[in-house]
């Protein structure tokens, strides 16, 4: 497996969130409750809480969709009238923000409520952070050296990286805009002026290979050496 290398410039919120107009949940059989979960955190988290949630609850089949967190906010709006899931777990704070100003979300406390600082929660309980994520830059050991690695995101932009690097698809990935929103927010809170930081992000760009589709996709492709 391919070690990753943390470098944090932020921190992301990672919220767990139910959503307004809850549907009630459509039997399987006679006995088992569906419970559709929306989420970005990939098959390997999702089989795992799916398996340790359905052991303390047999009465339930949890399913859920791997979807990228900006393409959850966007299929929650479009599904306003019908909703087809019943929790969204996973995606940065903004993303919240915004469903909460869209109407979208539904109040729900959970048991450890209290023990949220206020930070990472809304204050009416329309969502709640569940851990906090450090944003990293990952690399294939295989072909790169620990010493070779870049050691932050402003490395991305020398010439030896041209065409090496792989990057999540920015329209489907809240992460990703995250991520972009900071590297421009770096020289506007400086000058007032983000014209700076979009030069620094197409830049990026023309050192860019390719925006993978899905984090999977991104990690696949690392893993075969498509991108370093």
């Amino acid at each position: 497996m391919d070690k990753m290398r943390k470098i944090s410039f932020f921190i992301i919120v990672i919220t767990i969130i139910f959503i307004a107009l809850f549907i009630g949940c459509g039997n399987k059989g006679k006995s088992k409750k569906i419970v559709v979960v929306y989420s970005p955190h990939g098959v390997d988290i999702m089989t795992q809480f799916e398996k340790l949630f359905e052991a303390k609850y047999p009465d339930i089949d949890v399913q859920w969709i791997d979807i990228g967190s900006q393409d959850i906010l966007d299929r929650i709006r479009s599904e306003r009238e019908n909703p087809q899931c019943d929790v969204w777990w996973g995606a940065p704070s903004t993303s919240f923000m915004d469903a909460v100003k869209d109407g979208l979300l539904q109040k729900y406390t959970p048991s450890w409520a209290n023990a949220i600082d206020h930070r990472y929660k809304d204050p009416n309980d329309l969502w709640f952070g569940t851990f906090l994520t450090p944003e990293v830059i990952g690399y294939n050991s295989h072909l790169l050296k620990e010493s070779e690695v870049p050691k932050d995101w402003d490395e991305l932009l020398l010439p030896k990286w041209k065409d090496k690097i792989i990057i999540r698809y920015p329209l489907a990935s809240g992460t990703m805009r995250t991520i972009f929103c900071a590297m421009i927010w770096r020289f506007y809170r400086d000058t007032g002026d983000p014209t700076k930081g979009y030069e620094w992000l197409l830049k990026l760009d023309a050192n860019t290979k390719e925006y993978a589709s899905s984090p999977t996709m991104m990690q696949q492709k690392l893993a075969r050496g498509e991108g370093l």
